[in-house]
């Protein structure tokens, strides 16, 4: 596992790295449209085992969610970041969590790396839309941990710790990480 989360972290740096180059990220943009997630093969062979499908689409997955919004976060997860979407969005005075918890009750629901993929997508574009940033090694960890059951149960636990721990502090902001 710690194998797992250092590959993920170089994948991460290496996107940072490259976060400049307007080619490479159209090409994993590509990577989160099943129809043409094929343009990003040649960047992400170096990184996972391309005839691992579930491995291939978790790389897939978080490069072209970076190249959609690369701002990273150095911690947090996606309940830490669903949360600070919650918050962020939330019309005054109403339930800071409620008006995005469907959302978020989604991505516990999945199954799958295919299906948890799928849903990424529009978690990204939210994130982006509100400027939040997002823990990149974290969630391509957090993804490849869908592939065991007992992994991707806690992986789900600790979604739902950062989502709904304590009530939001007055002046908390949507900034996760």
């Amino acid at each position: 596992m710690r194998e797992q989360e250092e590959r993920a972290q170089d994948f991460v740096a290496w996107l940072q790295e490259h976060g400049d180059d307007r080619g490479l990220m159209a090409e994993l943009r590509r990577g989160l449209a099943h129809d043409r997630e094929w343009r990003a093969w040649k960047h992400l062979a170096r990184w996972c085992d391309l005839t691992r499908g579930e491995q291939r689409l978790a790389f897939a997955t978080v490069g072209g969610g970076f190249a959609t919004h690369p701002r990273n976060a150095a911690t947090g997860n996606l309940g830490d970041t669903a949360r600070a979407i919650a918050i962020d969005s939330a019309p005054g005075g109403a339930d800071p969590l409620g008006s995005f918890e469907g959302r978020f009750r989604r991505l516990l629901t999945c199954e799958s790396i295919p299906e948890l993929a799928e849903r990424v997508g529009a978690m990204v574009r939210a994130a982006k839309q509100r400027e939040i940033a997002i823990n990149y090694g974290q969630l391509l960890t957090d993804i490849l941990s869908f592939r065991w059951p007992k992994s991707r149960e806690r992986t789900k636990i600790r979604w739902a710790a950062a989502f709904w721990r304590s009530a939001p502090e007055p002046g908390e902001t949507g900034e996760a990480g």
